[in-house]
This record gives structure tokens, C-alpha cells and sequence, in this order.
């Protein structure tokens, strides 16, 4: 009998791998395996590659209208403060401001300042335009603006601004018809624009300042008429306020 150590390589079994032979060309190197992990479970199916997306992220056809808000805030109309800033302190003008207060509120006669507050007191028809009337520089813009801002309340449909000498009448209309969401740029001119805008204001509670007239005709056309609106202008010319009618408010020099 031969030996074990004897038997030769070739008479081994088939399918029994002698020791230190290479593994098969085809087998799966053991590295390369994947992991017991990240195998699908056995009922799921992974989806294939072209998937569509969710119907929420699908694009809308091309002739889809988007819906409509489902409310729509409704349009709010600010009236207009045209007025220049006011100066941080106001000194020397009590006595033309309480005039021009009461003859703007309620027609008082000049030089009786009222007793009644500033809150109770309405608008009054009797007189509607008023001219600070005083030499250059003596204060009359600074008094007009500071009683637009302390009487704004008592006119809730807005206070109106333009200044003659830096603008011509028709840029000024222009600007209040712009502040009321108007446009009467069509009709033909000044006097025809200055009619409808006048027709607009005619119910309404608006203080209208105009400053530095030089000339009335100028003012003229920008004067309004209704019963509860108010027009303050400036001028150094009593002529001129007396030209247009107005109550004037005279501005002495101050002491020093």
C-alpha cells in the first residue's frame, strides 16, 4: 500500500480544490460582495430609474390660468400732506396763528381769539380764503406751514401746497389733480382744468396753501370755492389779497 504522502495531485477528486490552487476566474471576490444591509427587503420593489415625480411637482399645462386670490384688499385712499417740513420751534407768531385759526375754523372776527378748543370747531362758509400779507421774510411761509400742521385734523380730505414763485400754475394743478388719482390733462387748458378740479373739491373739507403769490391771476385759478374747503396764500402786495377777495392777516416786523 502507497502512503498518503504518496498520492499525486492528478488522482485527486474532481471538484476537490487542492490546497494553495487559484479560485475560478468567475468567482465573486468576497470584498466585493455587497453587504447583507443593503439588500432591498424581500416585498419592496425599488422603482425603476424613470420614475415620474409626485403629482404636486408636476409643472401646469402651459394654458393653465392661476387661481385667484382668495380675497383682495381693497384700495385705500391716504389723503395728500403736501405741506414742507415744520420748524422744530414756532416763537413770536401766537397772535396771527390764533387769528388765522379762528378765521379759518368759523369766520371769527380778526383780533378775538376763540375761546372754544381747536377740536370743537368746524369749518365755517363765511370765509374761505385768507393772505398773510407782510415784507419778505418776515415769517409768512413759516406761520402758513405751521398752521397746516396744527389744523390738518380739522381738514380730512388732505391739505394741498404749491409755491408760485418756484412753479407755474398748471404744474401745481397737475400735482393736487395727481394726489386725487385724477388726470384732466385732456381738457384744453388752465381754466377748464381748474373748473373740474374745483368741481371735485366742492364737498369735501381741504385746505389749500398757496405761497409767495406775486401775481393774482396766477392764484386765481387755483382758488377754491366749496363751502368747506379753505385757502391761505402769502403775499407781500395787500393789493393782491384784496385782488382776490381774501380776509387779510397782517404780519407786523417783530419786536427785537
Amino acid at each position: 500500500g502507497a502512503s498518503p504522502d504518496d498520492a499525486s495531485p492528478d488522482d485527486a477528486a474532481p471538484g476537490d480544490a487542492a490546497p494553495g490552487d487559484a479560485a475560478p476566474d468567475d468567482a465573486v471576490p468576497a470584498d466585493d460582495a455587497a453587504p447583507a444591509d443593503d439588500a432591498a427587503p424581500a416585498g419592496d420593489v425599488a422603482p425603476p430609474a424613470d420614475t415620474a415625480p409626485p403629482a404636486d411637482d408636476a409643472a401646469p399645462p402651459a394654458d393653465a390660468t392661476p387661481a385667484a386670490p382668495a380675497f383682495t384688499a381693497p384700495e385705500i385712499f391716504t389723503p395728500p400732506f403736501q405741506v414742507p417740513a415744520d420748524l422744530p420751534r414756532f416763537v413770536g407768531r401766537a397772535a396771527q396763528f390764533e387769528i388765522l385759526k379762528n378765521e379759518i375754523l368759523r369766520g371769527a372776527i380778526p383780533g378775538e381769539p376763540s375761546a372754544v378748543p381747536m377740536e370743537h370747531l368746524a369749518p365755517s362758509p363765511d370765509t374761505r380764503h385768507l393772505s398773510l400779507v407782510g415784507m419778505g421774510g418776515i415769517g409768512k411761509t413759516s406761520l402758513a406751514i405751521h398752521a397746516a400742521y396744527r389744523l390738518r385734523e380739522q381738514f380730512p380730505d388732505g391739505v394741498l401746497w404749491g409755491n408760485l414763485r418756484e412753479s407755474e400754475p398748471l404744474a401745481i394743478l397737475a400735482s393736487w389733480e395727481r394726489a386725487f388719482g385724477c388726470d384732466f390733462s385732456g381738457l384744453p387748458d388752465l381754466n377748464a382744468r381748474a373748473a373740474s378740479f374745483r368741481s371735485l373739491m366742492h364737498d369735501k373739507r381741504v385746505l389749500v396753501i398757496l405761497d409767495d403769490v406775486t401775481d393774482a391771476s396766477d392764484a386765481r385759478p387755483l382758488l377754491q370755492s366749496g363751502a368747506h374747503t379753505r385757502t391761505i396764500f402769502t403775499t407781500r402786495s395787500a393789493d393782491i389779497a384784496a385782488a382776490l377777495d381774501a380776509q387779510i392777516v397782517e404780519m407786523p416786523v417783530l419786536d427785537a
